[in-house]
């Protein structure tokens, strides 16, 4: 359970393996979802490993923390996982795909009612024109196809249940663009000949939620400001695709973005030096 302005709100980790993705419960106001976590490195376990166990990007585990031997964390150590998240702008309906921070947002039920909520997973991207991929598309066709007959011999499926063990794929509206299953994270994110790639674990729960004609909208956001009782965050990434990359004017874009409705006093000197790191967590930047 999570406190918000003295609610106690559930925070839900969908557990399928190894892997845990993460699901958020939704109100029109909700715009910061979920609480930085801290884990303490065991025996031999890497910062892929633990990025595998809590369903969250190798990269940007690894940036964020960036004094830790990614290959051999010392025993007891302590690492930070970015695991709140600001919801990107836009429409929240279908997934969005934020190429930015390597991470899809997956938006379930009606605002209007009760049920609504939010799953994201870690995704990694192929090697694209990704400036050409930005904008809207749908989910035209829902794959399932069984693997080699090896991998079927051993009887297990993805969520690690006995049975024939199938690769689901979902299909997008752009030539080519498949999101496909792929193997455990590694530091470059790279998706080897998929368009994006998630985990075999995330990808069933995704492929169980969404329908051919789900909408999908693929963004570059590399900064994301929004409220969390009446405290503003600004969560910054490197631009994928290197649209003003080094500049601070998008960080403050995102600002201003944030800040029609309400006048808070803003720390100008937090949002640059958020804007500069890029460490991919949020930051409050309101006083």
């Amino acid at each position: 359970m999570r406190s918000l302005g003295g609610l106690l709100v559930p925070v839900l980790w969908l557990c399928t393996g190894q892997v845990a993705a993460a699901a958020f419960p939704l109100w029109p106001d909700t715009q910061v979802v979920g609480e930085i976590r801290h884990v303490k490195a065991h025996g031999e376990e890497t910062l892929p490993d633990i990025a595998l166990r809590f369903g969250i990007g190798a990269d940007e585990l690894e940036r964020l923390n960036a004094g830790v031997d990614p290959r051999r964390p010392d025993p007891g150590t302590w690492i930070t996982l970015p695991t709140q998240f600001v919801l990107p702008d836009g429409p929240r309906e279908g997934a969005v795909i934020n190429v930015a921070e390597r991470r899809l947002y997956y938006y379930v039920g009606s605002l209007l009612g009760r049920g609504a909520e939010v799953m994201t997973f870690p995704i990694a991207l192929g090697r694209r024109d990704w400036t050409r991929m930005l904008g809207s598309t749908r989910v035209e066709a829902r794959l399932a196809e069984s693997v080699s007959p090896v991998a079927a011999a051993r009887g297990t499926s993805l969520t690690g249940r006995a049975g024939p063990r199938e690769d689901l794929a979902l299909r997008l509206g752009i030539s080519g663009c498949l999101i496909e299953p792929i193997g455990a994270p590694e530091p470059s994110g790279g998706a080897n000949a998929a368009c994006i790639g998630l985990q075999p674990e995330d990808l069933h729960l995704l492929y169980e939620e969404a329908r051919e004609g789900t909408p999908v909208r693929i963004i570059d956001q590399p900064h994301k400001a929004g409220w969390r009782d009446g405290v503003l965050y600004l969560e910054s990434h490197p631009s994928f695709t290197g649209d003003e990359r080094g500049s601070i004017t998008p960080a403050v874009r995102a600002v201003i973005r944030a800040t029609r409705e309400r006048r808070p006093a803003i720390e100008w000197d937090i949002v640059r030096r958020a804007a500069e790191e890029a460490s991919g967590v949020p930051v409050r930047i309101s006083r």
